[in-house]
């Protein structure tokens, strides 16, 4: 009887193992060519620009008193930033 519901056993985990290779496709491999990585990290270093001159604008804007508080605070954020590293 054993050797019977053994077999049985062994019949369903050899199915399952079977289903699971046909349901896995195999892995891709996408890469970025030379020309997308450099073309990325150019817009990158373009948006950071964009930012950093809105801020400026910004910061032009603003009252005497509001200047001193956005400077203590980027102090502030600078060392914490210098702590951590």
């Amino acid at each position: 009887m054993q050797e019977n519901w053994e077999d049985e056993e062994e019949e369903k985990r050899d199915e399952e193992k079977e289903e699971a290779d046909v349901k896995q496709p195999p892995p891709t491999n996408k890469k970025k060519t030379l020309a997308e990585k450099i073309a990325e990290k150019e817009q990158k270093e373009r948006e950071a620009i964009a930012i950093k001159k809105a801020a400026k604008e910004a910061f032009k804007s603003l009252s005497p008193e509001d200047k001193a508080a956005e400077k203590l605070r980027l102090q502030r954020l600078q060392e914490e930033a210098d702590l951590k590293v």
